[in-house]
């Protein structure tokens, strides 16, 4: 919470001699006078050597009280591993004061081979314990506001859609797949651009008998291996989507009930997961293909095949159309040929005029 009153306040030295400052706050005049009595009667009773609670005790209250109650099952998983991999025990220990602009650089760039986005989350979360510990007036600034904080990632995260005759092979060998749920699974991938957690979250009573649409209402999301039943990732991923003949031939004989891709009625679990992916992989050749460019793959050929942009965000269930230009429309040097050509036909026709 932010404090109306804010007030310096020294409280001691440090060993070398330098003075030692603490931020006394309050709501009210009066609170901020008892915080001052409060800083100044602690300091001197530790004789000159103020006490600073460590990050790593600031930190689990800040995120028990703050963060947890917000996260859902997977962010939380992902937010947990964050902190006990890298933040905890890089600063866990240190007080939280004496952390300063040179520590979090040298951590950041001390991961710099991880990417971008995974580089950007720490930073998140570090930019938020500081903000929330500066409101609390346990430090004089937030080292994160720093202007000579930079993300130092190197590696680059590129996915890029299959090709057209990539495509057709994976297609051609998805009967050589062995497990009927990896043939659903490979299936789904290609002909319908879902996210991975929503074809594990579809139901058979998504599919109605006859209608050729396939409705999105949920997903799975992975959290200790435990398989987690919930919404979609955002409002828009409720939706439906065009369902192929195609896709249908390899879901038959149909279920009335019950999960599509189930080991004896259950979703998947994380590790069931990863274990068909191998499996599918150590089958049929994938093409490097992860089951996210899958997705990239089938938004990619629907730009091409002209459907308009507005469809496809629905198709891909984002909220911003631009989302979807943007992160998943991949454009080819076949396309770019192309783009080439029809403007040396238009120069030609100019010159002719």
């Amino acid at each position: 919470m932010g404090y109306k009153y804010k007030q310096r306040v020294k409280v001691g030295t440090d060993e070398h001699g330098q003075a030692v400052y603490r931020w006394a706050v309050g709501q009210t005049i009066d609170e901020l006078h008892e915080s001052i009595f409060s800083l100044k009667a602690h300091g001197e009773r530790k004789e000159d050597q103020p006490a600073s609670v460590s990050f790593g005790e600031y930190l689990q209250n800040w995120f028990s009280v703050y963060k947890r109650p917000k996260l859902k099952p997977k962010a939380l998983s992902q937010y947990e591993c964050k902190l006990k991999k890298h933040i905890l025990p890089a600063f866990g220990q240190k007080p939280i004061a004496e952390i300063t602009v040179l520590d979090i650089q040298t951590f950041l760039n001390e991961r710099k081979d991880y990417s971008k986005s995974y580089m950007r989350d720490l930073m998140n979360i570090l930019g938020q314990v500081f903000q929330a510990a500066f409101d609390d007036g346990l430090i004089a600034k937030n080292p994160m506001a720093s202007r000579k904080i930079f993300n130092p990632a190197m590696r680059v995260e590129k996915r890029t859609a299959l090709t057209d005759k990539e495509v057709a092979d994976i297609i051609a060998h998805i009967p050589d797949l062995q497990n009927q749920n990896d043939r659903m699974f490979m299936a789904c991938l290609m002909f319908t651009g879902m996210r991975p957690g929503e074809i594990y979250g579809l139901r058979w009573e998504d599919i109605p008998p006859d209608e050729g649409i396939i409705h999105i209402r949920r997903a799975i999301a992975f959290c200790k291996n435990k398989a987690i039943i919930g919404d979609t990732k955002t409002k828009a991923g409720v939706r439906s989507i065009p369902l192929s003949p195609r896709l249908l031939k390899f879901l038959e004989p149909c279920g009335e009930e019950g999960f599509i891709i189930n080991r004896e009625g259950e979703p998947y679990t994380e590790q069931a997961h990863k274990r068909a992916w191998e499996r599918i992989k150590r089958t049929i050749d994938v093409h490097g293909m992860t089951p996210y460019i899958g997705r990239h793959t089938y938004l990619t050929a629907l730009n091409r095949e002209g459907v308009d942009l507005k469809t496809i965000q629905a198709i891909a269930g984002h909220e911003d159309e631009r989302m979807a230009l943007r992160t998943y429309i991949h454009c080819d040097e076949t396309l770019v040929n192309n783009a080439g050509k029809a403007m040396e036909a238009r120069f030609e026709r100019m010159t002719a005029m």
